[in-house]
């Protein structure tokens, strides 16, 4: 039985787009998946719904079709969300997102991500997962997991301070599904079967 497509909810921060270029607007909507462009305040932003077998498929995707274009990815965004945006994506009163988070109505409402001022602000994976568990609609598609969504984002961190640096970088084989192996030949890295002992 074969693995199942979802569609991933995808927004990322980017670097060397430019809004009027032909090239890279061409490139955007050659895409086989839906892909908004936008500037706010300096910060590009490329928000993308992605059929993949896995988030972290998804973004690999995006993230391969943006350099194509000379677009580099800079962060994902971690789509922090508040009560009221909360209640507003998943078409409730701003009191039932309240009690929610405030384990009044729900058990296991996630801890909040961080605190704006006095305004909790949570992952909207980590809710989307608290409210697929709960029976609840969280739309039709995933975002992807805030533990993958920090785990790359410290490795986009580390690659900009390597390249700032000069600091040399090890080779290192891409990253490969479960089961997949890689091997380097002087024209790349390719798949090899596994051995079975």
């Amino acid at each position: 039985m074969g693995r199942v497509m979802n569609s991933f909810a995808v927004t990322v921060v980017v670097d060397g787009f430019d809004l009027d270029s032909e090239f890279q607007n061409a490139g955007i909507e050659c895409l086989t998946y839906e892909v908004v462009v936008s500037r706010t305040g300096g910060v590009t932003r490329v928000d993308a719904e992605i059929p993949a077998l896995s988030p972290l498929d998804a973004v690999v995707q995006l993230q391969s079709d943006l350099r194509s274009i000379n677009v580099s990815v800079v962060r994902l965004d971690p789509d922090l969300v508040s009560v009221s945006e909360i209640a507003e994506r998943c078409d409730v009163s701003r009191e039932s997102a309240r009690l929610w988070s405030a384990g009044k109505r729900r058990k296991g409402f996630p801890t909040p991500y961080t605190v704006v001022g006095s305004t909790p602000l949570w992952h909207w994976a980590d809710v989307s997962s608290w409210l697929l568990s709960e029976g609840l609609e969280a739309g039709e598609s995933m975002p992807i997991p805030s533990s993958i969504v920090e785990a790359l984002n410290g490795t986009y961190t580390q690659l900009r301070n390597a390249r700032r640096e000069g600091w040399m970088l090890p080779t290192t084989a891409p990253v490969a599904h479960i089961g997949q192996r890689l091997v380097r030949h002087s024209r790349g890295w390719h798949p090899v079967e596994a051995v079975s002992a």
